[in-house]
Order: structure tokens, then C-alpha cells, then sequence
């Protein structure tokens, strides 16, 4: 899909669901008018990651090193728990994929606990087996699964199997996928993975966002484990990212079929609400199809570098997305600056990587670390310790 394929729509209110006001991409020429049922053909061979080459300063070498050292230190005096005493998903599954990407058995069987908590696999709940929840604490009835942190899970687990050739993470990979299939349904002729379920309703949300999508490591598994529950998610998940894209670049971050079908036939279903699109959803989609959509995730990257900062020298967190210009006051979070740090890595771009380098620099450095990251100090650690290891600080 072309930018030039989309153009900016009204604002209709929309009702149901989540009570938004809807704006959305019109689809593309020839495209149906509802969702994507049908899936669509991925190459052979999907064509492996990109690993481009750019000159990291040694200020941020040095800053990474000691946040890895941090991180460790932390694990192993105050474990993986928040000071609420919750583990949360999306604390450990990115820096359990760290681990695993590096080839860091250690700080991998280090997490191993803390990520089979978070997993439900007892046998009191067979319907919920593979869920990985948001959240959770010994004494503490589960609440709420997520899409995005199963996903996530499995994806570390699928790494962590290869990396140290454990087949006992690679059938629980397998099982979480499970749980992240039953997450997925057919609405209106529109395919999602919906965010959440929620135990105590026993429901699942109506809609979608786009950290619940994986089309990259998706094809990697079906590839190599064949027919399963989650056959042609990856085509779906890639099809459903191309008809997210704004006139922007940036993607709308909200997919429910309710709204399209309140409005049919103007393929409303995929929107941002009052055209609102947020730069760190936009990029952790694009970093998770960089193999099968290279394209999407390069109009990612050209949005945030041609971006201008806040007047604390941050990237907005929102944008429009008809227009591309900056929504609110509200600066990217260092999670977001370091997928779009990810990103230049893949493609090489020594300009891009100079843009956000003083502000991946500067999100490692204790000093100016805020009491929300002081409450949840592992939040951050995967995605920055990742974003090191793909720029070449950490050797793998």
C-alpha cells in the first residue's frame, strides 16, 4: 500500500465499544470496503532482518553498559517485581527476549521465573491456558491477559529455545501461541487479535491495538512448526498493518469492527480516535514487520527524524494522522526512542541514529529518572538494552 493510496476522512462519533470519535484511512482502490479476510501471500522466504552498521558515541556506550549492569544488579537484589509487587508482562517478555537475542543464558534463566508466573498454565482454567497476563502477584486472582504481553512472551520464549536449544521453552512458546490464537476473531469480514480478556467477566475486549501484532517473528514460527491454530496470522497481521497506514506514514493505532459496521462501506473499522495517531504504537508495529514490510517501517523512521521536538528538545508522543503534525504536549516515552533507535540500527542510518542517540543517552542516565520509572525501573530496560544490542554496543 501507497501513502498516496489513502486519504484523510471525516470524524463520525461512534457509539459502541470504546466510545471514540473515530477517524480513519479511507481503503485503498480495489480493496473490500469491511476488513481483510483472506490472507495474503508472503514470499518463500521471508528475507532475514536488515542489520545496517551505525557509529554509537561512547557516552552511550558506556551509559548502556551500566544500565546492563544495573538491570542485573536489580534482578538479583530485588527480582523482577515492581514496588507494588507485581511482575508485569510487558517488564519481563522484552527483557527476556534481550536475553535471548544476546545469548545470555544467565540473565535469561535468571528471568525464566518470573515469566512462568505470568504465564496460566494450571489445569483449573483450560480455556485460559497460554494466556500471559498484564499482571501478577502470589495471593492475587488473575485479572486481565493481554494480547500484546502473549505475544511478547512468546516471542522471547521462541528465541530463548533456539538460542540455548531448550525444548522445553520452545512447547511452551507453542502453548502460548495457543493462547494468543484464542485472542483472535472474525468481526464484520474484519480479522483482529483483540487486547485483552478480562477473568473476572470471563469476556475479551472488541477491539484491537497494535502492540498485539507480531507478523514478522508470526511467520518465522509457522514456518518452522506448520499447521497450528495460528495458521495465516502472520499474513493477516501484515495485511491488517498496511491498511492501518495514515496519509501521515504513522499507523492508526485502534482496529474495531463495530465502528465499521455502524459505518459501512467506508472501512472506518481502522481509525485513531480524533485522527490521533501515537508514534511509539506506530513503531513497535513497524519494528515487528520489519522483514515482511521494510517499506512501512522506512515511512515510519522518515516521520519521526523529519519530526520537530517539543519544547524540552523530546519527539511528541501524538500526531495527527492526516497531517503529521504534533497533537498535545505529551513527549515519546524512552521505551518509544528506543524502537525508533532499533529501527535506524536495521536500515544503517547514521542520521537518524544521531537524532536520538542524546535522547537514548539521556533516558539511561539514573539522574534525571522520574518517580514513575523509579516505581517500574525493568519497564524500560528491555527495550533500551535491545535497541544497544542491535546498534552494536553488546556483541551477541
Amino acid at each position: 500500500m501507497h501513502r498516496e493510496d489513502l486519504t484523510p476522512r471525516r470524524c463520525a462519533l461512534a457509539g459502541l465499544g470504546l466510545l471514540l470519535i473515530a477517524c480513519a484511512a479511507a481503503p485503498p482502490a480495489g480493496a473490500p470496503a469491511q476488513g481483510v479476510t483472506e490472507p495474503v501471500r508472503l514470499p518463500a522466504v521471508l528475507p532475514p532482518r536488515p542489520r545496517g552498521v551505525v557509529e554509537t558515541g561512547a557516552r552511550y556506550r558506556e551509559f548502556a553498559g551500566r544500565l546492563d549492569t544495573e538491570t542485573r544488579r536489580l534482578l538479583k537484589t530485588a527480582g523482577a517485581a515492581r514496588r507494588d509487587g507485581f511482575l508485569y508482562g510487558m517488564d519481563v517478555a522484552p527483557l527476556l527476549l534481550y536475553a535471548a537475542e544476546r545469548g545470555d543464558a544467565a540473565l535469561y534463566q535468571q528471568l525464566m521465573p518470573a515469566a512462568r508466573k505470568l504465564i496460566v498454565t494450571g489445569p483449573e482454567d483450560s480455556f485460559a491456558r497460554g494466556f500471559v497476563l498484564w499482571r501478577q502477584k502470589d495471593g492475587a486472582k488473575p485479572e486481565v491477559s493481554g494480547a500484546a504481553e502473549t505475544v511478547w512472551m512468546a516471542r522471547a520464549l521462541w528465541a530463548g529455545a533456539q538460542a540455548f536449544q531448550r525444548d522445553e521453552d520452545r512447547a511452551l512458546a507453542l502453548q502460548v501461541l495457543d493462547g494468543y490464537a484464542r485472542h483472535a476473531y472474525e468481526l464484520q469480514q474484519v480479522w483482529l487479535v483483540r487486547k485483552y480478556f478480562a477473568f473476572s467477566g470471563r469476556t475479551f475486549a472488541t477491539y484491537s491495538m497494535l502492540p498485539g501484532y507480531q507478523p514478522d517473528f508470526l511467520a518465522e514460527a509457522e514456518a518452522a512448526h506448520g499447521r497450528s491454530a495460528w495458521q495465516g496470522f502472520a499474513e493477516r497481521s501484515y495485511a491488517l498493518l498496511e491498511r492501518a497506514v495514515s496519509p501521515s506514514g504513522l499507523l492508526y493505532p485502534v482496529i474495531q469492527p463495530e465502528i465499521g459496521a455502524t459505518y459501512p462501506a467506508l472501512g472506518l473499522d481502522v481509525y485513531g480516535p480524533n485522527n490521533v495517531v501515537a508514534l511509539a504504537d506506530s513503531c513497535e508495529a513497524a519494528d515487528a514487520a520489519l522483514r515482511g514490510l521494510p517499506g512501512l517501517a522506512r515511512g515510519v523512521l522518515d516521520v519521526a527524524k523529519g519530526a520537530r521536538p517539543n519544547r524540552f528538545d523530546r519527539l511528541h508522543a501524538y500526531y495527527d494522522g492526516a497531517s503529521g503534525k504534533a497533537v498535545g504536549e505529551v513527549a515519546l516515552s524512552s521505551a518509544a526512542y528506543a524502537c525508533l533507535g532499533r529501527l535506524a540500527a536495521a536500515f544503517g542510518d547514521q542520521d537518524a541514529w544521531e537524532r536520538f542517540e542524546p535522547r537514548l543517552q539521556a533516558d539511561m542516565d539514573p539522574a534525571p529518572t522520574v518517580a514513575l520509572s523509579q516505581d517500574a525501573p525493568l519497564y524500560a530496560a528491555g527495550p533500551q538494552l535491545r535497541t544497544a544490542l542491535a546498534a552494536g554496543v553488546f556483541k551477541p
